[in-house]
């Protein structure tokens, strides 16, 4: 398998098609190719691939919204231009078109006039009775009324396509085996098979990563390539990110959209990155950043096999990485968003360092400053925490988290009684509410009077 070192002459892109939000599937095979190309000092391109028109749910900036969210940039796309634009599929058909023609009168591509088959019970049968249950379809070159003909990929009468995939390796097929693919669409619109092949051309990407499921189709694309006279990419293809039940990942799955991972459960990017960079290959135990990722990556480690997607095992990370190595700056400003009452600097101050040890995404640190929004009640349990008990801690000074902590230590020392008193605490200063911040945090947000008020007795 080919080793590809440092190299700023490499070109790699990414060609999501707006048919749906980006799920962590298609996250893990952007970031990839991401990884791939900085981890060489190449350029990133950003291409649209609008073909589908018909499935197009979302739009191009929501793409964009979804990879920035992610902390991918790219030197070129559809939104900050580049030398080889337009850099949407549907924007290039006059240059998809004049290709086709060039193709046909090169003979490398010819149009099919084979009608197409309603009957899905005999199109069943057809595919069976193919040479070694292949789907290899050679179609009809001859005039037929009636039918609106495509285009397809004439595929040689004889010989082997061979080309090295960098996680796959050595892909060896006989053209016997290959299906004529169609280049474009009796309406005129080109195939994935074609624009993808062009604009690669077109572009001068020199590395291409994507999804396992385009590797059947890499003799094809390989045939097209030559046909063009342009050099064939350096392949990857990702083997697919699957679920519990082992199956693929699908848009359709709006909880697994990278939209609502970290925007409504609130899952570092940078986690939620280190997780699926390492989906594949040998477990790591340390957290790193995409730079730090990019720094050691290398394709030709992925494995084969389709890596399982566990939710638990997210939030384990996501929680370690919002612990050690999550900027104050960054959960400080996710509080502000998420905490359900406005928020003071010192209070920031003082629930970012007593929190982020406490939970696994920034939603569950906005719902850990839910005490404060609730009523100043009296809630003191007399018989659990006398006043002996309280007064000390009510009167500590400095009133901050580091003289509250020792002040609670002292006023409840160890014993069978701690526990209880501790609870009883709580109790006061957030009824109702089974998780919360260590109490001297959340004494310290509320400040002097709002706890002496909820710690009076009931």
């Amino acid at each position: 398998m080919p080793e590809l070192t440092s190299d700023p002459a490499t070109r790699g892109r990414y060609a999501p098609s707006p048919t749906g939000y980006l799920t962590v599937g298609n996250a893990r095979t952007a970031l990839l190719a991401w990884l791939d190309v900085r981890s060489r000092g190449g350029r990133f391109v950003l291409r649209l691939d609008d073909t589908d028109t018909a499935r197009e749910s979302v739009s191009a900036a929501d793409i964009c919204a979804d990879l920035d969210a992610l902390g991918l940039d790219w030197d070129e796309g559809w939104d900050v231009g580049g030398a080889h634009g337009p850099y949407e599929t549907s924007k290039r058909s006059d240059r998809h078109r004049a290709v086709a023609d060039d193709l046909i009168a090169g003979g490398a591509a010819y149009w099919d006039y084979t009608p197409a088959i309603a009957d899905v019970s005999a199109h069943k049968a057809g595919r069976r009775e193919a040479k070694a249950g292949r789907n290899v379809h050679r179609g009809t070159p001859d005039a037929v009324d009636g039918v609106d003909p495509v285009l397809r990929l004439r595929v040689p009468d004889a010989g082997r396509i061979e080309v090295v995939d960098r996680v796959y390796g050595k892909i060896s097929v006989d053209v016997a085996d290959v299906s004529e693919v169609a280049l474009m669409r009796s309406d005129g619109r080109p195939t994935y098979h074609l624009a993808s092949c062009v604009d690669d051309a077109d572009m001068g990407v020199t590395s291409v990563v994507r999804g396992a499921d385009w590797l059947n189709s890499l003799p094809q694309h390989v045939l097209v390539f030559r046909a063009l006279g342009a050099d064939v990419p350096a392949f990857a293809h990702v083997p697919l990110l699957v679920g519990k039940d082992g199956q693929k990942l699908s848009k359709r799955q709006g909880d697994l959209s990278i939209r609502h991972l970290i925007v409504d459960e609130g899952v570092p990017a940078g986690a939620l990155c280190a997780y699926l960079a390492n989906l594949g290959f040998e477990e790591r135990s340390d957290l790193p950043t995409l730079t730090e990722m990019a720094s050691t990556f290398d394709i030709g480690h992925l494995g084969k096999a389709s890596p399982r997607y566990d939710p638990k095992k997210l939030e384990a990370l996501s929680r370690r990485w919002l612990a050690e190595r999550e900027s104050s700056e960054r959960l400080a400003a996710e509080l502000r968003v998420r905490a359900p009452v406005e928020l003071s600097d010192e209070q920031v101050a003082v629930l970012v360092d007593g929190v982020r040890t406490r939970i696994p995404t920034f939603a569950a640190a906005g719902d850990l400053a839910g005490f404060l929004g609730l009523d100043d009640s009296p809630g003191r349990d007399v018989t659990v925490l006398a006043d002996d008990v309280v007064a000390p801690v009510l009167g500590t000074r400095p009133w901050d988290a580091d003289a509250l902590a020792a002040a609670i230590d002292a006023a409840v020392p160890a014993g069978p009684d701690r526990k209880a008193r501790l609870g009883a605490f709580r109790d006061a200063l957030a009824p109702g509410l089974r998780v919360t911040p260590p109490l001297h945090v959340m004494l310290a947000a509320l400040g002097p009077d709002r706890a002496a008020a909820r710690l009076a007795p009931t």
